[in-house]
């Protein structure tokens, strides 16, 4: 009896655990990306993406950093708009862009080789 108590609570224990992983620490901050269309160039398969940053949260995001990983495959280095890639890969808030304001979006552009989603993941935000 008393083994099963335990494994009862080791049991809800790790279901609380994996929910309180799955939270994302960035929560108000909803990165969605959208196929836009693809195509066939030179035997390779090309995609463009839309991807909106929405801040859910009455703070303003004055600057965000998007990590990305192998699946972030540019068709050409200017394959990519309306965000700033950094050398190490990493995506920010373009020049000129300073902010994104409270309950609003900030929209870029990408085309990649392949039709397989490219993997975005926040790195780190900074409200005002």
């Amino acid at each position: 009896m008393k083994v099963s108590i335990v494994c009862v609570i080791l049991l809800f224990i790790a279901i609380v655990s994996s929910k309180t992983e799955k939270l994302n620490k960035f929560e108000n901050c909803i990165i969605t990306q959208k196929a836009i269309g693809n195509w066939e160039q030179d035997g390779q398969i090309i995609t463009q993406y839309s991807i909106n940053i929405f801040n859910n949260s009455p703070k303003i995001i004055k600057s965000i950093i998007i990590s990305t990983d192998y699946t972030f495959c540019l068709r050409d280095i200017d394959s990519i708009w309306n965000i700033k890639l950094s050398p190490n890969g990493e995506l920010t808030l373009p020049s000129g862009t300073n902010s994104i304001d409270s309950y609003s979006s900030h929209i870029f552009y990408f085309i990649v080789f392949g039709i397989e989603k490219v993997n975005l993941t926040m790195k780190s935000i900074t409200y005002s």
